[in-house]
């Protein structure tokens, strides 16, 4: 299984990475492949070593919303070109940026995705109307934050 994660960073650092860096080593390589999706100017500076691909425009967040909006936009057109190279069994997103890419994925390319939210963000409408999306799996970490969020934690679908 091929697993693309959108993370869009642009330093080696947090723990989105640390996680995707567990499960690269903890998953039986011969059935699990994670691919990091990040900034051009990422320099990668930990060990063990990922699978990067490199986008030009996505970023993993911003102050601006308007920036994360235009910024995501322009490259979901990337990342439409890397999956018509290279075939991707999930397309995951991490990061504020990486979600609306995910979303636009999932509308545009009509591909099912998954998002899972590392953050209690102040927006809490928005993740709830993201999380009622046709082909948009969202995940919580913890029961707090499914308060936080006013959602409730379902049994994961098959």
């Amino acid at each position: 299984m091929k697993i693309l994660h959108l993370v869009g960073q642009r330093e080696d650092f947090g723990g989105i990475l640390s996680v995707i860096r567990s499960l690269h080593q903890v998953g039986p390589a011969e059935r699990y492949q994670h691919s990091v999706w990040v900034h051009g100017d990422y320099a990668e500076t930990r060990k063990p070593a990922l699978d990067y691909r490199h986008g030009r425009f996505i970023i993993s967040d911003s102050p601006s919303h308007l920036s994360i909006f235009l910024t995501s936009t322009l490259a979901f057109f990337g990342l439409r070109r890397l999956a018509k190279r290279e075939a991707f069994d999930v397309i995951h997103a991490h990061t504020r940026g990486g979600l609306v890419v995910a979303l636009l994925v999932a509308w545009l390319m009509r591909r099912p995705v998954l998002f899972t939210n590392h953050t209690f963000a102040n927006r809490t409408g928005f993740y709830r109307w993201v999380a009622k999306r046709k082909r948009v799996t969202t995940v919580l970490l913890n029961p707090a934050m499914a308060r936080h969020y006013d959602m409730t934690i379902s049994e994961p679908r098959s």
